[in-house]
């Protein structure tokens, strides 16, 4: 097995790696990324964002930064990124340069090759993982992060193996400093961050949540590519299985149960057919709502950081989840 020591924060080249960033999730990552680097280039900050593009593909990712860098030209004239410095590295441990300008440079890394994780993973502050499904690629990310002191989020949105990792790294993790950030994507952070602010917003007030109603819009859009893989990988019977076992293990020298105990009656109240499948009128709204296919996920994440953020204490009548 491959060592790596931590590097000095302060020599490593890269703020932010992309890592599977030719899909479409990771596409959209890197057209933000551009964004915010223009926009730091236009301020009066003397500061650079020094990206890394990561993938197992040279060509492909040389031709999704190509493509990028015409799109944003073509969809915000004003904002092209015709005057940046894009510092195109195509060596396998290429470093981005510093200097006033947008700076973006190509690592070439692969899930199943571990040297090649840490030396990506040791050259950046912050991993942002794309790659999925994670069941399949994802470990050796999370792995490479915790041994080389990076840190980590992705766009996950498979509970079973963010289970499986809290289990195998959440304790080293929290001894060496480094944050693991998963379910950081578009599906998963607007339910979290609504939940956030609603219970911020009430406890100023000395107030507590009881029920909390969740309602999205959706948008015409397809599933990509990774997406069905994970959903195919995830009615295996044998996944389902064993990521059932895994889910309702006890496992308290390292996290403990992805919901706490506590926890649990919110969640199986929220996923009953009942509540699950039965259309409901909602009064905000002022209108029918249906069933969102994300809701089996954001119900998990939504039990645990609500019982990490402590929304249940306080003058809630005995401490009692919300529903």
């Amino acid at each position: 097995m491959a060592s790596a020591a931590i590097v000095d924060s302060s020599s490593r080249p890269y703020d932010i790696i992309v890592f599977g960033c030719t899909g479409n999730a990771g596409r959209g990552v890197t057209i933000n990324l551009l964004k915010l680097a223009h926009l730091l280039e236009k301020s009066k900050e003397d500061r650079v964002l020094r990206i890394g593009l990561a993938g197992r593909s040279r060509d492909r990712v040389e031709q999704l930064l190509e493509s990028v860098c015409r799109e944003l030209e073509i969809v915000n004239p004003c904002s092209s990124l015709g005057s940046s410095k894009v510092d195109i590295r195509t060596s396998d441990s290429g470093g981005a340069s510093s200097g006033k300008g947008l700076t973006v440079a190509i690592e070439i890394a692969d899930s199943t090759d571990e040297i090649s994780m840490l030396r990506m993973t040791q050259s950046t502050h912050v991993l942002i993982a794309c790659a999925g499904p994670f069941g399949r690629y994802g470990e050796a990310v999370v792995k490479a992060c915790v041994k080389t002191g990076t840190h980590y989020c992705d766009i996950t949105g498979e509970v079973p193996w963010v289970n499986s990792m809290i289990r195998k790294y959440n304790a080293e993790a929290i001894q060496k400093g480094v944050t693991l950030c998963p379910f950081s994507g578009y599906d998963c952070l607007p339910a979290e961050l609504g939940m956030y602010l609603v219970g911020k917003g009430l406890r100023d007030q000395g107030k507590d949540m009881t029920t909390l109603e969740l309602a999205f819009t959706s948008f015409k859009s397809g599933a990509p590519h990774g997406t069905l893989n994970t959903a195919l990988d995830a009615l295996q019977p044998s996944e389902l299985k064993k990521n059932f076992a895994a889910m309702r293990a006890d496992n308290t020298e390292n996290g403990g149960r992805f919901i706490p105990k506590e926890w649990i009656a919110t969640a199986k109240g929220a996923l009953s057919p009942v509540n699950f499948l039965k259309p409901r009128w909602s009064s905000n709204l002022k209108c029918f709502t249906g069933l969102n296919f994300m809701c089996p996920i954001n119900v998990h994440v939504l039990c645990r950081s609500a019982a990490e953020l402590k929304l249940h204490t306080g003058t809630n009548k005995n401490n009692k989840p919300f529903t």
